[in-house]
């Protein structure tokens, strides 16, 4: 029973093979405590941590889930997903519903994509919006990769 035990638990570990990323869709002007990120999903009692690395208007990160741990942000695709937002994605003078992100929080995106390529070169890097009906994180991943000198392994 105890082998039974542990293959059970390696089979259901959560094995990443992706990043997705996110925008917390709150104003530009205020960062976000923890707390306050989990509070922003109260339907989801259970598990209300939505994503792995919070990246705060300072450019600093907030650690969100564990990275051994799921968190469902995207659905279906969670399971196989790791979770990183910068918090805003809405202009605070306009209220437009657009990319925020400022030059700390891209450095710091960018330090955080380089470092998991590197130990994981076949993982795939994509938007939220590529797989759910959102604009979040309200810019082109794809786009973005490319002008840092990132892609995406082949048929991914």
């Amino acid at each position: 029973s105890r082998f039974y035990h542990k293959s059970l638990k390696m089979k259901n570990k959560f094995q990443p093979n992706k990043i997705v990323i996110h925008c917390t869709m709150t104003m530009n002007d205020r960062d976000l405590t923890r707390n306050e990120i989990m509070d922003m999903c109260p339907d989801a009692k259970h598990d209300p941590m939505p994503y792995h690395k919070i990246i705060d208007l300072e450019g600093r990160v907030i650690s969100g889930k564990k990275n051994s741990e799921h968190c469902d942000h995207i659905g279906r695709e969670s399971a196989s997903a790791l979770s990183y937002a910068y918090i805003g994605g809405i202009d605070a003078d306009t209220g437009e519903v657009c990319n925020t992100m400022n030059d700390a929080q891209r450095d710091t995106l960018i330090f955080l994509l380089r470092c998991d390529k590197a130990r994981h070169p076949e993982w795939t890097i994509h938007g939220a919006n590529e797989f759910m009906p959102t604009t979040s994180p309200n810019f082109d991943v794809q786009e973005f990769l490319k002008s840092i000198n990132l892609s995406n392994p082949e048929n991914k």
